[in-house]
């Protein structure tokens, strides 16, 4: 009787077992799609004390989502959600005040906790004599910890501009004149270690503040 009782007992505990471990196994915080910031229009913002509408085109977008912008001084905001509109997974609009010139660097996250690599434009006034970059030499390098040199080629550099080099995790590195080996009104030259797999963005600011258009080149 006591072999039938103890038996009885052993099944029970193995069927308890077995239900919890079937609880365990369902995802109870599934990761979602990383989303994907890939350009904004319009293309030529200007400062502007008034709130302006801005599209973000990309990919993977949930709705719910925040968006984060990180202005000319550094400082990192969070857009109130009323300001967010439209959103689908290729896209949406949000009305934004970008008052100060400079760049801006924007990111995503989605209510699932993913998010995306920033992604960084100009904002300038309209005819400003701005440094333009043309050329990027080479276009795509190796992933290396070995330096690669790179050669920009445009117009209206100053002599002693910066190169601000954003890699594809959305980390900012700023080189100054110390770091160029060449830096003229129409070609910048410096030397750099691609060390992350993507896209990383080049932007010329020149000392009193005006930067060029973003530039990219593709480490695989």
């Amino acid at each position: 009787m006591r072999a039938v009782r103890a038996a009885r007992a052993i099944a029970v505990l193995l069927a308890t077992i077995a239900v919890t471990g079937c609880g365990r196994d369902k995802p109870t915080d599934p990761s979602g799609i990383q989303p994907q910031l890939q350009s904004i229009t319009p293309a030529s913002l200007q400062p502007d004390t008034a709130p302006q509408i801005v599209t973000f085109a990309g990919a993977g977008f949930s709705s719910g989502l925040q968006l984060f912008v990180t202005d000319p001084a550094g400082i990192t905001t969070t857009v109130d959600s009323a300001a967010i509109q439209g959103v689908t997974s290729g896209g949406f609009q949000a009305t934004l005040v970008l008052n100060q010139s400079g760049i801006y660097r924007f990111a995503v996250r989605n209510p699932s906790g993913t998010a995306s690599t920033e992604l960084t434009t100009v904002v300038q006034p309209f005819g400003a004599v701005l440094p333009r970059v043309s050329v990027v030499t080479p276009a795509s390098v190796p992933r290396s910890a070995s330096q690669t040199t790179v050669l920009l080629q445009g117009e209206n550099f100053a002599t002693n501009s910066s190169v601000l080099v954003t890699d594809p995790n959305g980390a900012l590195m700023i080189l100054t004149v110390a770091s160029l080996s060449v830096a003229t009104p129409t070609s910048i030259q410096f030397a750099f270690a691609f060390t992350v797999r993507g896209n990383y963005t080049l932007v010329v600011t020149n000392p009193n503040g005006d930067a060029s258009n973003p530039i990219t080149i593709v480490v695989i």
